[in-house]
């Protein structure tokens, strides 16, 4: 998978993300990013993808490359 396409799949997990999103983005400074959103993002890429990531992995992360490092390497 493609960056972009993986920032489309982190985009999909929210109702109505209107923050730009790029590699270097800080998604837990989004306004939109609560722990319920993480539950949201885990699910929805599991669901598309089959890819879980742990609670460890998101709280790790940083950036949407952190996420995208992580994925994969999964």
């Amino acid at each position: 998978m493609e960056m972009h396409d993986f920032i489309k799949l982190f985009k999909e997990s929210f109702d109505d993300l209107q923050e730009d999103v790029k590699p270097s983005s800080q998604f837990k400074q989004l306004d939109q990013w609560t722990s319920m959103q993480a539950l949201l993002l885990i699910a929805h890429v599991d669901d598309t993808t089959g890819f879980v990531f742990s609670s460890e992995n998101i709280r790790d992360a940083v950036t949407i490359e952190d996420l995208y490092q992580i994925f994969q390497a999964g």
